[in-house]
């Protein structure tokens, strides 16, 4: 098992980047009294201590659930949320994914996170909606049973 857990954390790395999308007040239930701010704000939100902190927090935290290994289910699953501009996630939903059992992980993962460092433009706290990518890949059988992928290091 914790085979398959380094194999998703290195495919998660390896494959899924990390998305940032344009914040929006109404879907993020801002209650922004200027304007809007249009494409990217000078300082994205992050995760406390940035994005290696992200990937130690999902290696420890992520499970591969064990209906989807059973059932041999792999996708690559879209979190979106809003970092609120005290930090806060909210509005999680499931942007694009197959197996409601690995939404449901991915969502959990997420609604578990400390909050984030929000996003700032001018020195204004914003709102911004977020979309976390989780790539589920099972690791491949061979004639003597799983393929054992080792830890590489970048």
């Amino acid at each position: 098992m914790k085979i398959m857990q380094i194999i998703f954390i290195l495919l998660f790395l390896l494959n899924g980047e990390i998305i940032g999308q344009n914040n929006s007040t109404d879907s993020c239930d801002c209650d922004f009294d200027k304007e809007v701010i249009f494409g990217d704000p000078e300082k994205l939100p992050s995760f406390p201590g940035g994005e290696k902190a992200l990937q130690t927090y999902l290696n420890e935290n992520l499970k591969y659930p064990q209906l989807a290994i059973d059932s041999a289910y792999e996708d690559k699953v879209f979190i979106i949320f809003c970092v609120y501009k005290t930090g806060e996630l909210t509005k999680l939903e499931v942007g694009k994914g197959k197996y409601e059992v690995l939404n449901m992980e991915a969502l959990r993962v997420v609604s578990e996170m400390p909050k984030w460092e929000p996003a700032e433009n001018r020195g204004e706290k914003l709102c911004y909606i977020y979309t976390l990518p989780f790539n589920f890949v099972l690791e491949k059988p061979t004639k003597r049973g799983y393929k054992k992928i080792g830890k590489r290091n970048n």
